[in-house]
């Protein structure tokens, strides 16, 4: 399986529960939103400036370049078990077509590492 991974670094911000949605995230390669009934949290390109209550950034993010299918099962499970076992921080996200894994820059080149020796190819 290929992961593509992006160039730019990314963080992960928590905003206030009520805050309306930056609209500047909107601009970047990848950006990602939930909102849950008690919070607010947003994925987007660490030059991105935002009002939030905490922020966590220096994560890269490894896109499955395949689309997959909904009815698939165990593929986003195996490559984070290949990460957990390299002792890499995740944080795994999901569209309709394909999932997307988040890792710490600092433990990028480990966890590629740990991917290509099970058979991923990161390009």
């Amino acid at each position: 399986m290929k992961l593509k991974l992006y160039k730019k670094t990314y963080k992960i911000e928590r905003l206030p529960f009520d805050a309306e949605i930056p609209v500047n995230i909107y601009n970047g390669e990848f950006y990602n939103i939930t909102k849950t009934d008690d919070e607010l949290s947003v994925i987007c390109d660490e030059s991105v400036s935002l009002e939030s209550e905490k922020s966590d950034g220096g994560w890269r993010i490894l896109k499955f370049v395949e689309s997959m299918d909904l009815s698939l099962f165990g593929i986003t499970a195996k490559i984070t078990t290949v990460l957990a076992k390299a002792e890499c921080n995740i944080l795994a996200e999901a569209t309709y077509n394909t999932d997307f894994i988040c890792v710490k820059e600092k433990q990028l080149e480990k966890a590629i590492t740990a991917l290509e020796s099970n058979g991923y190819e990161v390009l």
